[in-house]
């Protein structure tokens, strides 16, 4: 086959073959990529059974997504024969390496492979071959998990016996050569085997022929690895043992536990050697070698260390003394900012990201960034910029709201960051290896995470009963969760919080009603509190520093800028005076260096057809676009625009325009937050809701104005959100309940009381019902004059859903638009998709259902980095 072309690969040359097919290396002529190509070898192609291994290999490789494991990008048939694609990696088999000269090399190589399979068990898939033939090491020497033709994966089909076995013999747990029941556990014991012939050279268990192997393997135990490897580490040695247990139920539980115990192996003999480097200093060539002391000499020596003990406790007094006096004549030593700072924009490989965490030598950064197909993950790179390592392998889905953040464990080697859960809610709380992985949860409903100084906690923001929020901390593994402080006087909101150097207080944003903050710091032992700030301002992010100075985010310049001021408060001194907005601080341990994020929201109107396709852009504003909707004769677009940047918009307005894009014009004024417009089937009024940029977040009041003529304001009642019934009444969403109101503000009747927000259709034949808790959410149909209720969204959200028509939108996993026709609950996929949209409420539909407009949402991010941050 070599110099052939297959469907679009040339064949190149053939790498190998094995039972279960025969590789080719190949070159993608249509990406200009070069591809390795597995076949059915001739002799099985013709097998059901064997084809239906090669596909479940497929599927399994398929569905992971991890540095560690091998890429498969698609299955193909050529005439006749199955074929799979995938990743070519440009190196040489684990077998070659074996036994590795140094065992730190093998074990960080162990840690890679066992990454790649925690990954793929988390995907319920058992490899069941694991062995040095199948890993294979990159030129940069990463380690690739290959061949899933063995794959066992949850709910497929069985292609073996019972009786028979599958896998390579030496490698096999016992459970799989007597033909039991396999799961993760068989994968975990061939792990241990594969890493005690990396470290030796040989098998653990030995035979000289197949049945004496087989009696090793399920009744010996294996060769004490200590003999083999006298120098190796006492933690690799037990985790070896307890991989290599005969029974399931005795190994590590989960690849996970394991990888954790080879990576606690690896910060303890870097420990080991870092305290060798202290205790054993280079000897000066000035000093000469210590010789025994004599008795008499050991009585002289120790009375000239009692007299110069003496020295040094007078001269430390003298030295007090004049430290007291130089404060006195000179003023304080509190720390001052550096007018010679330097600031640059670290060059980012991401366009859309959020808050970042910063080292504690401040040389590293991570953060959560967004892929190409908005998936969130966490990147590492380096403060000067440039390629970005992904960390973190578990986002699987859009979240609604992005992440708040990440942090740097003080030494390094562990992430934590919150994560949204797909379910809705509060992000959860996380927690990875810096060297990446599968994030493990350890605290549920918690953001703004913060890692203690010392390293042996984790804090996060909480607020489990909605009302009140406050500080709660757990130790890295999840364990002894506990609550450091709940605030009393602060509603849910605040994303940020600092713990003092020592640990024992922590700074806190305070918020009030009125959308303002204030810093207070907090002592956790006797609950003593001071304000450190008094300038009735809003306030993002707070970083207390190891020379005690607070670092805080702050609108109080009139645009959102970074201030300074000392712990024990006092003057307040400005760090950055640019637009902003400067958000989410981090300083390193040593003070010289503040990394900080500036966003900038973007969006603009596109229009469609009722598919979702033919794209059109509409406006090109630097400026934020929130909500929109479509006039009934689809003349006319309404929306929402601030032009203000910030981490709270102080005003939006209400914008109208022709369906082209043409003769803007403003509709309401003043100082208000105005969004989420809508029209009254007539197209005559314009129902909208707007509250003062001071007032909470439950103070807005549905409003209608006349359209076109945009008469003053006729305020309705409070509301979240407002649904025209007809051309004279409304209904309203307030605080969980719905209710119909007229235009003049008499509330006619209280819908509903249980959490549900009922949307009428544009004609009111139907009403759709949203359950907004988080356990039984979902969406149904009601048709109004027979009373027949029809589910049609078990997982539909609240937010995530918009009347057109006589038709219902839902916005559904990965941004998928749904369109449910009333009449018959018939449901349609768009077949178009729609950038920047990640709920409905940034769409607009027409009634007829041939039109849609929608808000294609941006985020411009940067981070900046200040060197020599204090003199």
């Amino acid at each position: 086959m070599i110099g052939e072309t297959i469907s679009h690969y040339k064949i190149l040359e053939k790498l190998g073959e094995g039972g279960m097919g025969v590789v080719y290396k190949a070159q993608d002529t249509q990406l200009n990529r070069t591809v390795a190509l597995k076949f059915l070898p001739d002799r099985v192609n013709k097998d059901a059974t064997a084809k239906a291994r090669f596909l479940q290999e497929a599927q399994a490789a398929a569905g992971l997504n991890h540095p560690n494991i091998c890429t498969i990008f698609g299955v193909e048939e050529h005439e006749g024969s199955l074929f799979m694609s995938m990743e070519y990696v440009e190196g040489g088999t684990l077998r070659e390496k074996i036994p590795f000269a140094k065992a730190d090399d093998a074990v960080s190589i162990a840690v890679e492979i066992g990454d790649a399979l925690h990954e793929a068990h988390d995907k319920g898939i058992v490899h069941r071959d694991i062995k040095a033939d199948n890993i294979m090491l990159t030129s940069k020497g990463q380690a690739k998990v290959m061949d899933f033709g063995l794959a066992k994966l949850k709910g497929a089909m069985k292609l073996t016996r019972t009786s028979s076995t599958v896998g390579t013999l030496g490698y096999m747990a016992p459970e799989q050569i007597q033909g039991g029941e396999v799961d993760h556990r068989s994968d975990i014991f061939s792990f241990g085997v594969l890493l005690f012939e990396m470290l030796t050279g040989k098998l653990p268990f030995r035979g000289e022929h197949e049945a004496a192997m087989v009696y090793s393997i399920v009744n010996e135990d294996p060769q004490d690895i200590a003999q083999l490897v006298p120098n190796l580490s006492p933690l690799v040695a037990n985790l070896i043992q307890r991989c290599l247990e005969k029974d399931p139920e005795d190994r590590y539980q989960t690849m996970q536990d394991a990888v954790s115990e080879l990576r606690r192996s690896q910060k303890k003999t870097s420990r080991i050697s870092r305290q060798m480097s202290v205790e054993r200093p280079a000897m000066q060539p000035s000093q000469p070698m210590e010789q025994p002391v004599s008795s008499a000499d050991q009585m002289t020596t120790t009375s000239f260390f009692s007299q110069r003990k003496n020295i040094y406790i007078v001269g430390g007094a003298a030295v007090l003394v004049i430290a007291v006096a130089a404060y006195f004549l000179f003023g304080s030593s509190e720390p001052k900012l550096n007018p010679d700072m330097t600031f640059r924009t670290i060059q980012m490989p991401f366009t859309v990201f959020q808050y970042p965490g910063l080292s504690s030598d401040g040389n590293w950064i991570v953060f959560p960034a967004a892929d190409a197909n908005g998936r969130w993950d966490l990147y590492w790179m380096h403060n000067a910029g440039g390629d970005a390592r992904r960390v973190t392998f578990d986002s699987s889905v859009t979240p609604r709201f992005r992440w708040l953040g990440a942090d740097i464990s003080p030494d390094g080697s562990q992430i934590a960051y919150d994560m949204q859960n797909p379910s809705g809610g509060l992000p959860d709380v996380y927690v990875v290896s810096s060297n990446g992985g599968t994030g493990r949860r350890i605290a549920q409903e918690g953001m703004g995470v913060r890692w203690r100084f010392d390293g042996k906690r984790i804090g996060y923001i909480g607020s489990p009963d909605r009302n009140l929020s406050g500080v709660y901390s757990v130790k890295p593994d999840g364990s002894d969760p506990r609550a450091e402080f709940i605030d009393s006087s602060t509603a849910q909101g605040n994303i940020s919080f600092s713990w003092s150097p020592d640990g024992n207080s922590i700074a806190w944003i305070r918020s009030f009603p009125n959308n303002t903050s204030e810093i207070i710091t907090v002592d956790l032992h006797t609950r003593q509190e001071k304000q450190i700030t008094h300038d009735g301002k809003n306030l993002d992010e707070v970083f207390w520093t190891k020379n005690n100075m607070i670092i805080f985010s702050s609108s109080k310049s009139g645009n959102t800028n970074l201030w300074a001021v000392p712990a024990e408060g006092g003057e307040e001194i400005q760090i950055t005076k640019g637009a902003g907005p400067d958000l989410g601080v981090k300083v390193s341990v040593d003070c010289k260096r503040l990394l900080y994020y500036q966003n900038q929201d973007i969006g603009n109107i596109w229009s469609a057809n009722g598919q979702g396709t033919n794209l059109r852009q509409l406006t090109s504003d630097d400026q934020n676009i929130t909500n929109i909707a479509f006039s009934p004769d689809k003349k006319t677009i309404v929306f929402a625009m601030t032009s203000e940047q910030g981490f709270v918009s102080t005003q939006s307005h209400l914008y109208m325009m022709d369906r082209d894009g043409n003769n803007r014009r403003q509709l309401t004024f003043g100082n208000e937050v105005s969004n989420r417009p809508i029209f009254s089937p007539d197209g005559k009024h314009i129902a909208y809701r707007s509250r003062d940029p001071q007032e909470p977040a439950d103070s807005f009041k549905i409003n209608v104005i006349d359209f076109p003529a945009a008469s003053s304001p006729r305020i309705l009642v409070h509301g979240f959100d407002a649904w025209w019934i007809n051309d004279s009444e409304v209904r309203i969403w307030y605080k969980f309940v719905s209710s119909d109101v007229t235009l003049n503000g008499v509330v006619k009747q209280q819908l509903l009381q249980d959490s549900l927000v009922a949307f009428p259709s544009s004609d009111n034949s139907y009403t759709g019902y949203a359950d907004v808790r988080s356990k039984t959410r979902g969406f149904w149909v009601k048709n109004n004059k027979t009373g027949k209720v029809r589910q049609i969204a078990p997982s539909a959200s609240y937010y995530n859903v918009l009347p057109g028509g006589r038709n219902m939108y839902v916005m559904g996993k990965n941004r998928t638009v749904w369109k449910y026709h009333l009449p018959d609950g018939k449901k349609e996929k768009l077949v178009g998709n729609f950038p920047g949209v990640t709920s409905t409420s940034l769409m607009g539909f027409s009634n007829d259902g041939e039109d849609i407009v929608f808000v294609n949402q941006q985020s411009r991010g940067r981070l900046v980095m200040i060197d020599n941050l204090f003199k």
